[in-house]
């Protein structure tokens, strides 16, 4: 899955197994919860890029307001 790292899946299947789950109940919610992962991780990183490229104009704002 793109939302978790190699083999978090297989840990997250193993944890909800163990929990009661059959397993493929477990693998379907282990295969959610790894698809919100990557929903966040790409809220997160949108989010990042917009702080990113605010904080480089406000600086460069400050550079030339400085020079005059």
């Amino acid at each position: 899955m793109a939302g978790c790292v190699d083999g978090d899946l297989g840990v997250l299947t193993g944890l909800l197994a163990a929990s009661g789950l059959n397993n493929a109940s477990s693998s379907q919610v282990g295969e959610m919860l790894c698809s919100k992962f990557d929903g966040v991780s790409a809220t997160l990183s949108s989010h990042t890029l917009a702080v990113d490229s605010i904080y480089l104009l406000f600086s460069t704002y400050l550079v030339f307001l400085k020079k005059t």
